[in-house]
């Protein structure tokens, strides 16, 4: 009898062999940031220059960066915009990177996928596909991306790659003009399309320093309720696996864990030790949302530029406004330092938005942990 396998325990100890010998094991690549939409939250703002694509990495530029990518040991590769079906020579990339081994995700709106395209992703075996869905609405789904007919067609790319058995992730981030749609968009992505669904409720400035689109932004108040309102939401359907797993699963401690937080650092995260982020023009950075430190890879290696990057994590330590030291919230926190930078134009920075998320976020783990306590 063959056992069961976890893949979650699988990548939890390539992660931890990955964090030791300071290599990526998944990496992020913005292939343009170009888009045919004009989403109303969108953070991503192309260079004026960038409009056309002037200076995106050619199809020879890309291959050559995916195999260094594919010789430093990186094992999961995302796609991702702007929007990637714009570049004429994406399924050339994805077959290229097929043969790399990688894991493939591609991170699409979905608007560009034909009946012939889909054949194409179908033909690759990739992994997952990822389409941005703001709402179970036509009229407002077509408002909020300044695009009629949008709604139409993410529906029509979703159906095609369900009918050729690719697996499809329906990615919604809560906003004031679908909070009271969220429950009904998550049944309409798992029963109508046998789709996964995943949310967020962040929505962050734009690139270039402008806020306009916080005004989309949920209250604390209204992120917690609705989290829980998913939560309930999902509980029935997952009551059977639950109760499969229960004989295997270990007593949870009534106690929550500390974390050891290493304070001299500035980074916490995956940022330069298991993950890496390569932008259209062939830079590397941190993170999608940290314009700086960059290193172009083109111009040297990316071995080189890993470790540029990698000695910049280690080595940096937080500013004068870090306040992560003395901080009741610091156990319940993901500290983001790009965030910071968004929000505040300083990495050290705690945004009031997120230690607001956090207190929330503290105030109902206690809860849980003194409901457990009780039985």
């Amino acid at each position: 009898m063959i056992e069961s396998f976890d893949y979650n325990k699988l990548q939890l100890r390539l992660i931890t062999k990955a964090e030791k010998r300071t290599s990526p094991i998944k990496a992020m690549f913005e292939l343009t940031y170009r888009c045919n939409l004009k989403c109303r939250h969108c953070y991503v703002v192309p260079p004026k220059d960038e409009e056309r694509g002037t200076k995106e990495l050619t199809t020879k530029e890309v291959f050559l960066i995916l195999d260094q990518l594919a010789a430093a040991g990186c094992l999961n590769l995302g796609f991702t915009g702007g929007e990637p079906f714009l570049r004429n020579d994406i399924f050339d990339i994805l077959r290229y990177a097929k043969t790399k081994g990688f894991n493939i995700i591609v991170l699409t709106n979905g608007t560009l996928i034909t009946p012939k395209k889909a054949d194409s992703l179908k033909e690759l075996g990739l992994n997952k596909i990822d389409i941005s869905f703001h709402a179970s609405d036509k009229e407002i789904f077509d408002w909020f991306t300044k695009t009629p007919g949008t709604y139409k067609k993410v529906l029509n790319a979703v159906k095609l790659l369900r009918d050729r058995g690719i697996e499809v992730y329906f990615k919604a981030t809560a906003m004031t003009i679908n909070r009271y749609d969220m429950l009904k968009m998550r049944h309409f992505a798992v029963e109508k399309f046998g789709a996964h669904f995943r949310w967020g409720p962040v929505v962050t400035p734009s690139w270039d320093g402008r806020k306009e689109n916080l005004k989309f932004r949920l209250s604390v108040q209204e992120a917690s309720q609705l989290r829980k309102e998913i939560q309930k939401d999902t509980e029935i359907e997952f009551e059977k696996l639950d109760a499969l797993k229960k004989k295997n699963r270990r007593p949870k401690n009534k106690k929550r864990r500390e974390r050891k937080i290493d304070h001299s650092r500035l980074f916490r995260c995956g940022a330069g030790s298991t993950e890496a982020v390569i932008n259209p023009y062939g830079e590397m950075k941190l993170c999608m949302d940290m314009p700086e430190p960059k290193y172009q890879i083109l111009k040297g290696s990316f071995t080189e530029g890993w470790r540029v990057l990698s000695d910049y994590v280690r080595n940096t330590p937080p500013g004068p406004t870090y306040q992560c030291r003395d901080c009741e919230l610091s156990q319940y926190c993901n500290f983001c330092p790009a965030m910071g930078w968004l929000e505040c134009g300083d990495a050290s920075a705690c945004p009031p938005y997120y230690r607001e998320m956090t207190r929330t976020v503290k105030a109902e783990t206690e809860k849980i942990v003194e409901r457990r306590g009780k039985r």
